[in-house]
């Protein structure tokens, strides 16, 4: 008979050293007398079976500091489980129940790793010979390793300069093997190189070398130029393919800027490409601005600006009316027409200055002006007597110096009889022929007075005197 309740084996793990004592409780026989057995299997005497005990069921919970993961229990063994959005180790608990409603309580734990996210980007293009910078960085935490094709590079990222002339495909593979997981992931770009513009540039003028205000046009000798800007040397501008423009005086550098169609920039300087030499701007006043036939001497004073020592001056002077010059290359000139006629003589100063080129080849930069200067008749003498018999001499009431004299081209004349009346009058006389004729007039010999004002280039003049007619 059993010493104690079989029951209080119930519940006892089914692993483990088992032992077993009997007790022989009669005193009449000498010794121990015992025979005993545990038939587990169901099969009496049978010392070579095993026996497992059923499982029942199996539940999966998440343990109380699992936030975020959830057991979903399909049946007696299958059950889903979903960890949170993040990758991490999250502790599981499992219950496992036999076929005798004994439990078994043990935990473990669900790791998760990050799937990659390699992002290469969109495909792009790059200039030649410019490198692209491609990256894999995955944001997520994680033991990565990285594979690249077409190159085997194994770095997260690499710099590369693709080929132009073909395009490449660069593939990236992203290993996590975080617990010893492979989860993998690719991404793929396509790069492009684009050629870069070769600049270059030449000018309408060889060498670029002129007189101020010198104007250059630019001609483009780029390839691949497809947009420009220049910069001229002087603060100006422009995007014109072949623009034009005018230089002041000095030496200038030029940048051409090239832009492709795809956006891809280059530049070239040519330091002093630009000689513009100044060009003088010839002028001069004289004294007095009215020269008399008395007094032909003027004094001509050079204002040319600007008025540096590099400039070199040639005056010509018209001396005659048949066609001589004077000519003198001083600074100012002082001059007297000798025995001149009342006139108009031409007066030119031309200013210029000597240069040489980018190749030593000479560039004359030079203006000129011509004035006319008058020379004026301003002594005027009145007749006295006018013999009118129409013999075409001395028939006219004539102011000598008056009409080619030149002096008062202002004047008006006047002439009354003994008696007090107007037999002619006349404003700014420019001709003989509009002098007092008595002839044509039927005035009658006798005595006359006359009336003389006039306004001109040296002044004013008045004269009052008498005339005598005879027939």
């Amino acid at each position: 008979m059993p010493a104690d309740d079989f029951s209080q084996l119930i519940g006892c793990p089914m692993n483990g050293t088992w032992e077993i004592e009997i007790c022989d409780h009669l005193s009449r026989d000498n010794g121990w007398v015992f025979s005993w057995s545990l038939d587990i299997c169901g099969v009496s005497n049978n010392h070579n079976c095993e026996y497992i005990v059923g499982i029942d069921s199996i539940r999966w919970a998440p343990s109380p500091d699992a936030v975020g993961m959830v057991c979903n229990n399909v049946n007696d063994s299958v059950a889903y489980i979903s960890t949170p959005g993040t990758a991490g180790e999250f502790p599981l608990d499992v219950h496992v129940y036999d076929e005798f409603g004994c439990v078994w309580d043990t935990n473990t734990f669900i790791k998760t790793a990050w799937v990659p996210e390699p992002n290469l980007g969109p495909d792009t293009a790059v200039c030649d010979p410019l490198s692209v910078m491609l990256d894999a960085t995955d944001p997520h935490d994680g033991d990565f390793s990285y594979s690249w094709l077409p190159f085997g590079e194994t770095t997260v990222q690499i710099n590369t300069t693709p080929n132009l002339s073909t395009d490449t495909n660069y593939i990236v593979t992203v290993t996590n093997s975080r617990y010893g997981l492979a989860c993998k992931a690719s991404d793929t770009v396509l790069v492009q190189s684009k050629p870069m513009p070769i600049p270059g540039f030449t000018t309408n003028i060889m060498p670029a070398a002129g007189c101020s205000p010198f104007e250059v046009q630019f001609l483009d000798t780029s390839t691949y130029g497809y947009s420009f800007l220049w910069r001229f040397g002087d603060g100006f501008t422009s995007q014109a393919r072949r623009p034009i423009h005018t230089y002041s005086p000095g030496l200038f550098d030029v940048t051409q800027v090239v832009t492709t169609d795809f956006g891809c920039v280059d530049s070239i300087t040519k330091p002093q490409y630009i000689w513009s030499f100044y060009t003088p701007d010839a002028q001069f006043t004289w004294e007095p601005q009215y020269p008399t036939v008395l007094n032909p001497t003027v004094q001509l004073t050079n204002q040319t600006e600007p008025m540096v020592p590099n400039n070199i001056y040639e005056w010509s002077i018209y001396y005659d009316q048949d066609g001589g010059y004077y000519y003198s290359m001083d600074q100012d000139v002082n001059y007297t027409w000798n025995n001149p006629k009342a006139g108009t003589y031409l007066v030119k100063l031309l200013a210029h200055t000597d240069n040489y080129d980018q190749n030593g080849t000479l560039i004359v930069c030079q203006d000129s002006v011509e004035v006319p200067i008058m020379v004026v008749q301003d002594f005027l003498q009145f007749p006295s007597v006018i013999t009118a018999n129409g013999d075409g001499i001395n028939d006219r009431f004539v102011i000598k110096s008056l009409v080619d004299g030149l002096a008062y081209p202002n004047n008006s004349l006047s002439i009354y009889n003994r008696w007090g009346i107007l037999v002619y009058s006349r404003n700014n006389i420019s001709l003989d022929e509009e002098y007092w004729d008595p002839a044509a007039e039927r005035a009658p010999a006798g005595t006359y007075f006359y009336y003389f004002n006039a306004h001109g280039y040296t002044g004013s003049a008045q004269r009052t005197g008498v005339v005598e007619v005879l027939r």
